[in-house]
């Protein structure tokens, strides 16, 4: 099977904190008059006060070629949860966006990320397709430390935990500000959500979703899928890839469950490195590297892969 990875290209995004980015080049803009029943591929537009929509954040971040898209969640209010491959290119800036649309963004709900660390196995060769690790998953999350706190109506995610049972057939809501058509890769920039179901494991560690009537897709990477354990949302998979360019057969998601050490250990780590560079001197926060390329590589040991 082949996947191809969920992360978008924006290059005319421009917006507050990105301002100062050249946006001369053609490429897919957010398009404020989609219509709700064309979206996500297929979904619908959501708000600000839908209880999901208050754990989704965008990421947009500047690479070499332009500016990038995906999406990710809250686990607390300094670290968001999202997609490996999103922090491939080692960004030069990277910030999260709070709010439904992204353009509307007022500069209050935007922050600057400070860290970012990818999980240990997508380093080793989760990226490489053919790779012999695939047969145990991908390991396609990231972990981005933000300061500045949540803004007002905006609350971490409940994490599912292995108890969790995901059978084939099981409902699920996904959410991102991914692109609402695959091959002309437009609409991207508003907060949409779908549902769909489950369909069988592509590995221990990664669930298909059915993409047949709605399916995540460009820029909707490292976005949330849920579950309604009959008390409230739980975030169970994060998306990781399609298998068709058209967004329309089937979508990857990493499974939240199976990497839950690894997330708790490294969420301790980032919020430990951020408080210990808050006691810092300005001449000794001068001289470290440039605060939002930090991979935290050095703390993240081959045994937290999961």
């Amino acid at each position: 099977m082949k996947f191809r990875p969920l992360g978008l290209l924006i290059n005319v995004l421009c917006f507050t904190v990105l301002a100062n980015s050249a946006c001369t080049q053609t490429s897919p803009t957010p398009n404020d008059d989609d219509q709700t029943n064309d979206a996500i591929v297929r979904g619908r537009s959501v708000n600000n006060k839908g209880l999901a929509a208050k754990s989704v954040v965008a990421l947009v971040s500047e690479i070499s070629q332009g500016q990038a898209l995906c999406t990710g969640t809250l686990i607390d209010e300094a670290t968001v949860l999202t997609a490996a491959h999103c922090v491939d290119q080692d960004p030069e800036k990277l910030v999260v966006v709070f709010g439904a649309r992204i353009k509307a963004a007022a500069e209050s709900n935007i922050r600057e990320a400070t860290a970012f660390a990818q999980n240990p196995r997508w380093r080793k060769n989760g990226s490489k397709a053919n790779s012999k690790a695939n047969s145990k998953g991908r390991g396609d999350l990231a972990l981005v430390h933000f300061e500045g706190g949540i803004p007002s109506g905006f609350t971490p995610v409940t994490l599912a935990t292995k108890s969790l049972s995901l059978e084939e057939g099981t409902s699920v809501l996904m959410l991102g500000y991914g692109v609402s058509n695959g091959l002309s890769q437009s609409g991207a920039g508003i907060l949409r959500e779908t549902q769909t179901t489950v369909v069988t494991q592509a590995s221990p560690t990664e669930i298909i979703t059915d993409g047949r009537k709605s399916s995540v897709c460009f820029g909707d990477s490292g976005g949330p899928a849920f579950i309604n354990d009959g008390r409230r949302l739980v975030q169970w998979g994060v998306a990781s890839s399609v298998t068709n360019e058209n967004c329309n057969e089937a979508s990857i998601h990493t499974s939240v469950m199976t990497y839950l050490r690894w997330i708790k250990t490294t969420e301790n780590r980032l919020n430990e490195g951020s408080a210990q560079q808050s006691d810092e001197t300005p001449e000794t926060a001068a001289a470290r590297p440039t605060a939002h390329r930090r991979h935290l590589a050095e703390l993240i040991t081959d045994d937290d892969d999961q």
